[in-house]
């Protein structure tokens, strides 16, 4: 059995800052006049998200967002950051990170997997049981069947993207 706290101890000590106490679930390079930058989406010691702007030598920067609830991912499209949380979108224009983000519902879709490339959004919604893709507005454009999943059962998914187009997989390695 894996000691957990033990090993979060030994990655903090050689992987994070002092100043940063905080666990990267997710991050994002990105760069901001001519200058090289990380966005990450992070969990610190209370198990709150964050989504924190970083330097090269993951120093915290600056706050960009407080998550509410245990789920959310971070894409970068174009000139954009977007917070996928459980019933909201946060567009954030990266060059102006400072600015109160756009708000965008796109219902209850219960999303597990996101992942972006440089024209679309690819995301999985458990609660569908699909793979919809979404443009920089967030308007739906195509939705995909998971055919991991057979009538009753439904099998989760990770997304990654390429240029061109996104890939999945199933958890259980099917």
């Amino acid at each position: 059995m894996f000691d957990v706290e033990k090993l979060m101890t030994i990655f903090r000590k050689n992987n994070v800052k002092k100043d940063m106490d905080v666990v990267p679930r997710e991050t994002i390079s990105v760069e901001m006049n001519q200058v090289s930058y990380y966005i990450s989406l992070v969990c610190d010691d209370n198990f709150e998200l964050h989504v924190v702007l970083l330097d090269e030598n993951n120093n915290k920067i600056s706050n960009i967002l407080d998550v509410n609830g245990d789920r959310a991912s971070i894409v970068k499209l174009r000139n954009s950051l977007y917070t996928f949380t459980d019933n909201l979108v946060f567009i954030h224009d990266i060059n102006n990170l400072n600015l109160d983000p756009l708000k965008v519902s796109l219902g209850k879709l219960d999303l597990q997997s996101v992942c972006a490339n440089k024209e679309s959004i690819y995301a999985y919604s458990i609660d569908c049981d699909n793979i919809r893709k979404y443009d920089e507005s967030l308007n739906k454009v195509e939705e995909y069947e998971n055919y991991y999943s057979r009538g009753n059962l439904r099998v989760l998914l990770v997304l990654t993207c390429s240029d061109r187009t996104f890939f999945f997989n199933s958890y259980y390695g099917s």
